[in-house]
């Protein structure tokens, strides 16, 4: 394996990524909606992380604003995209993670 061809690999689909939120943010409501979305999304895993009980009507308004912006075929593959992104960037910390931890014992001397 290449580091260096996974890294263009990567950065290859950040474009693919890229076209697609260009494409969607063209069109200004479809743009206004998003970030009302993802503002409310944000405002309510702040909300769980503060411990606060989860509103009810949030979690409703939020599922309903996400069923109109993916009836929109283009809005449905940028979120898709976008997810995909997210979680190969999650798996990729937790590999390094796992592989860092391990360096950090042997240079402890711990027995791996």
């Amino acid at each position: 394996m290449n580091v260096f061809d996974k890294t263009y690999e990567l950065a290859n689909a950040l474009r693919e990524s890229k076209k697609l939120k260009n494409l969607v943010y063209s069109n200004t409501k479809n743009k206004e909606m998003i970030k009302d979305f993802k503002k409310k999304e944000f405002e309510l895993q702040a909300d769980q992380i503060a411990g606060k009980e989860s509103d009810k009507e949030k979690i409703e308004q939020l599922q309903q604003l996400y069923n109109i912006l993916i009836a929109n075929p283009d809005v449905g593959k940028y979120f898709e995209a976008e997810f995909r992104f997210e979680r190969m960037i999650s798996d990729i910390y937790q590999i390094l993670g796992e592989a860092i931890e391990v360096d950090q014992d042997l240079i402890n001397g711990k027995e791996v």
